[in-house]
């Protein structure tokens, strides 16, 4: 593909001023498709799909550096500010939902996190990922319950250990099996 003296100039100059690794690894494709080498032989090189070296062919005919340099990543970090993250955390670790009547439990939850951020910093996130980020960020981490038979009945359960303390002939740290 042969490009215009203009762009090769901007190709060019794109390249010392890139920031990224992506950014110059789009520019040298590019630059070296310019120089008559088959696209097939070009993807090779770099390691990437014939497609995919189109697409950066054609964003940059269209839109020029533009097309090619790295675009911003959108999301919902940095809308507290640490002075915010800093008086969260101290909530998160002296009050539970309970506390604050977020919840009837006493572990915090992405729903209740939720309700605080909205009611102390009128935020909202577009995604539960970002609540689950801000609990790893503030020293906070997920587990899992604890196994539990739902179908297990409490009387059963009670006439089991009344047996196995009489089988164990009142050991204590001691008790018998049996199947």
């Amino acid at each position: 593909m042969q490009y215009q003296p203009k762009q090769l100039e901007q190709l060019h100059s794109f390249l010392k001023t890139a920031k990224s690794r992506s950014e110059i690894e789009r520019a040298r494709a590019l630059l070296t498709l310019s120089k008559g080498i088959k696209r097939v032989k070009v993807a090779e090189i770099f390691e990437i799909h014939v497609d995919t070296l189109d697409s950066w062919q054609t964003k940059f005919k269209r839109l020029g550096i533009k097309g090619i340099s790295d675009k911003g990543y959108p999301g919902n970090h940095h809308k507290l500010t640490k002075s915010q993250k800093d008086q969260l955390k101290q909530i998160l670790y002296t009050k539970n939902p309970k506390d604050l009547g977020f919840s009837d439990k006493r572990f915090w939850s992405i729903k209740a996190l939720k309700q605080l951020i909205k009611q102390k910093y009128s935020l909202v996130f577009e995604s539960e990922a970002t609540y689950r980020k801000l609990f790893y960020s503030i020293g906070f981490s997920c587990h899992k319950p604890g196994k539990h038979n739902r179908n297990q009945r409490p009387k059963d359960v009670k006439r089991f250990r009344i047996a196995v303390k009489k089988r164990s002939n009142k050991q204590e740290g001691w008790a018998v099996w049996y199947w």
